[in-house]
């Protein structure tokens, strides 16, 4: 580089913000006019966004040429701008898949029910127990209930780490969906203010293809969680001492036997509840659920068994 070019170039920054002295202003007008190296460098200096310039047809280039000559530079100029804006379009657009993707593996592991459960689900501190027995056939009668209104975001099914093995290890987790604030608003939900479900703590774990028992899975907690996965409160633990059912208790559950279709439990239970006097199990059903309630269980899976969920100002 020539040693005028480098004082030039130097230069320019103070020629551009206009706080040379004339005389100074002068040598550099005339060294960018005769030096088309430093002519360059000073036009995509100046140029006021960058990339700009590359793209278009230099301006003194351009003078003494003929107006077609001056309009397909033009048309190329654009074509060159158009070019670049596309690839980086197709980086920009790249670079955001892969951040879509991780944000989306990252919330797999930190969130419950989705993404949108971060909004919608129900902090598990809100959740209290209202009343836990244990039914002669040893599942557990199991009542929650809260200050605020919720709905149940999924029946809860026996779930385990070791899923292809015998375990002492199943666990059930319940989560809610908020039934209040603009949110639940929008949605329409009919929310409750307490709820009770039944939950198997033994049970042979089914091949849904060949239907066919394979594993032994025995229940060692039944928790609620809360959008995120660490928000979890326990709400029975396996060797915690439980009471014996009332009758009444027995009862119900015997109906949420027959409304979730599962006659032979709801027999098996009835004959082991000698002091109700064998009453007719759809007699029990019907006394409870006398609007003909019923649901239809998983074929597949042990999962929960509702008993009941009383709306918003029913709660006792």
């Amino acid at each position: 580089m020539k040693q005028e070019c480098a004082v030039v170039q130097d230069l320019m920054v103070l020629y551009e913000d206009d706080v040379l002295r004339d005389e100074s202003r002068k040598i550099v007008q005339e060294h960018i006019r005769t030096c088309e190296e430093c002519r360059k460098i000073y036009e995509r200096a100046s140029a006021p966004v960058s990339g700009i310039q590359d793209a278009l047809p230099d301006i003194r280039e351009s003078l003494g040429r003929s107006e077609k000559d001056r309009e397909d530079m033009a048309v190329k100029a654009v074509s060159r701008f158009r070019r670049k804006l596309t690839f980086n379009h197709i980086i920009i657009g790249g670079l955001l898949f892969i951040a879509f993707i991780l944000i989306t593996n990252l919330a797999g592991y930190l969130v419950t029910d989705g993404i949108g459960s971060i909004f919608t689900g129900m902090p598990a501190k809100e959740i209290e127990v209202k009343e836990i027995y244990r039914l002669k056939n040893g599942e557990i009668y199991l009542a929650v209930s809260s200050q605020k209104s919720f709905q149940l975001s999924h029946i809860p099914v026996l779930e385990s780490a070791e899923r292809h093995q015998d375990t002492d290890g199943a666990y059930y987790h319940l989560s809610f969906t908020k039934a209040y604030g603009w949110l639940a608003k929008l949605r329409d939900l009919a929310g409750v203010q307490e709820a009770a479900y039944i939950f198997p703590t033994e049970t042979g774990v089914k091949d849904y293809l060949k239907q066919e028992e394979e594993y032994r899975w025995s229940c060692n907690e039944i928790a609620c969680v809360g959008p995120l996965k660490q928000d979890k409160k326990v709400l029975w633990k396996k060797g915690e001492e439980v009471s014996e059912a009332p009758p009444e208790i027995e009862e119900k559950a015997i109906a949420a036997y027959v409304k979730n279709g599962d006659f032979q439990k709801a027999r098996e239970e009835m004959e082991r509840n000698k002091e109700l006097g064998g009453i007719d199990i759809y007699k029990v059903y019907e006394k409870y659920y006398p609007d003909g309630a019923s649901s239809v269980r998983d074929w597949w899976q042990e999962t929960a068994c509702e008993v009941y969920e009383k709306p918003d100002g029913q709660a006792e």
